[in-house]
């Protein structure tokens, strides 16, 4: 029994391992290369909220049918205040582009954070693209945090 019990239990370690083996690797490729740029560049406070500005490095080989952020707005208090699906359609490979998003009934001076919550859509060539936010790197010029 005891050699049995073993064995099993071997096998079953050795499955796991097995398994965790395609995704980790699915992740490194993922990673490797050069990494797309989000940059929060610029808050403009509007008439009845306030606008950002976004900045795309997409120095890769690779163009985007669909690259469609969910963001979720947080004030300085911490308490969020907005989720917003932002379309960016199409990212053109080796391009730099700018997009802007208003937030409406949000004042800028009451942005503290932003977080790249994950993407709605991703996909390359009509294909979705796996771990799309591994892809991306995120730094703010603007007084709110942009993270991930």
């Amino acid at each position: 029994m005891n050699l049995a019990k073993s064995v099993l239990t071997g096998l079953a370690v050795l499955g796991s391992v097995m398994l965790t083996q395609p995704v980790q690797a699915q992740t490194a490729a993922a990673t490797d290369g050069p990494m797309i740029g989000l940059e929060l560049n610029k808050l403009e406070s509007i008439e009845g909220g306030c606008r950002a500005y976004v900045v795309f490095r997409n120095p890769t080989e690779v163009e985007y049918d669909a690259f469609n952020l969910e963001l979720l707005v947080f004030g300085t208090g911490g308490v969020i205040e907005k989720r917003l699906a932002v379309p960016v359609s199409p990212l053109r490979a080796n391009k730099t582009t700018v997009n802007l998003f208003d937030m409406t009934a949000v004042s800028c001076d009451d942005v503290g954070e932003v977080l790249l919550n994950g993407f709605f859509e991703c996909t390359s060539g009509g294909q979705p693209v796996e771990a799309c936010v591994d892809r991306v790197e995120l730094s703010s010029k603007a007084k709110a945090r942009f993270y991930k």
